[in-house]
């Protein structure tokens, strides 16, 4: 008996030692995390909110479609997690072009080129043929971490692009424990960057963001939004006018992560990738406890829990609409784009692309 708790007392001062002093890449910074809005009957979120059936588009064994993007003659192109950008021809998917990476955002231009932010290597252009080239890799001195989403304006050609974290790139750490670990550290090393791809020009416009993911610019274009995934918010930076250079809150304590916003005419749809998760929520003002819990085993740490939904707003921030799915057929939403009178989701790992009539 004497030995046996000998043994146990070895063993819980082992486990002791391992959750307060096993290094983790992590050094959090305490915040205070603002009390999830209501959702439930009464709140606006209710009103606005509609159960939603997807269908679900098949990409043929690939997985991972986290953005959407139509070409002028209304072809259908997602990236995949394989590195692969993909195009819907009839019924089918077929491989377009290979990126060697990550691809994530994707835009096209006036010219027919498909821009794309990809994780791994930075921006990238993909001409008709399928041909890749890398156009940035660094910006200010620092090479790109995280590049995730992108638009590009239709008056000056210049690109808008979010690089989510550079503490945690993804050819380090891949792209979910990357965003995990920033979401968690809450150090804020995210940036939006504005591209000038007639000059090679680069310049960082914001940064300090915690998780900087989806990227729209305004229908005038004096605007973009950047949504902060690690603070439930999204941001607007002026770029012309009397606030030009100075941003301030669009949307603020939504209800899940904000991924990507695309514009369709004077309005955004918003993916939200995942609900708020309560016991992450309050570990906010404890660095402690946050760093503690990434020595925990995997399936005892907050974890996101999937589900389909995404939101739609007016130029002015106003909630149009809400659209769920019980069953999720489309997890971890990511992107969501309205073309031809549907709208089509992307996510984060599934093996679809989704579509719905708003």
């Amino acid at each position: 008996m004497r030995r046996f708790l000998l043994s146990g007392l070895v063993f819980l001062a082992i486990l002791l030692l391992y959750l307060l002093f096993w290094p983790v890449p992590i050094d959090p910074v305490a915040w205070e995390a603002p009390q999830a809005p209501e959702t439930g009957p009464g709140s606006v979120w209710a009103e606005r909110r509609s159960q939603i059936n997807v269908e679900a588009l098949e990409l043929g064994g690939y997985s991972g479609p986290e953005s959407i993007a139509f070409d002028a003659n209304g072809i259908l192109y997602s990236g995949t997690e394989e590195g692969d950008v993909l195009r819907r021809v009839g019924q089918s998917f077929e491989v377009f072009a290979r990126t060697e990476g990550r691809p994530l955002g994707l835009k096209f231009d006036a010219g027919g080129n498909l821009f794309v932010a990809d994780g791994v290597r930075g921006l990238l252009r993909v001409d008709p043929s399928g041909q890749v080239e890398v156009l940035l890799g660094e910006v200010d001195g620092e090479a790109f971490g995280f590049a995730d989403d992108l638009d590009i304006s239709r008056q000056t050609g210049r690109i808008y692009l979010s690089d989510a974290s550079t503490r945690f790139p993804v050819t380090e750490y891949g792209a979910d424990w990357a965003s995990q670990l920033d979401i968690v550290e809450h150090r804020g090393s995210g940036r939006l960057i504005e591209f000038d791809p007639n000059t090679g020009q680069a310049r960082t416009l914001l940064s300090g963001l915690n998780f900087a993911n989806g990227v729209a610019l305004s229908a005038n274009e004096d605007s973009v939004l950047i949504c902060e995934s690690g603070m439930y918010r999204v941001l607007r930076y002026w770029l012309r006018g009397p606030r030009a250079g100075s941003s301030e809150v669009f949307l603020e304590n939504l209800p899940g992560f904000p991924d990507n916003i695309t514009r369709s005419g004077t309005s955004y749809w918003l993916a939200l990738a995942a609900p708020r998760n309560q016991a992450l929520d309050s570990l906010s003002g404890s660095s402690f406890l946050r760093r503690l819990t990434l020595r925990l085993p995997a399936f005892m740490r907050p974890a996101a829990a999937p589900y389909t939904h995404v939101a739609q707003f007016d130029q002015d921030g106003v909630l149009l609409g809400s659209y769920e799915e019980a069953g999720g057929r489309v997890p971890f939403t990511t992107s969501a784009i309205e073309h031809g009178g549907a709208v089509y989701l992307g996510s984060l790992h599934g093996g679809t692309v989704g579509r719905f009539s708003p």
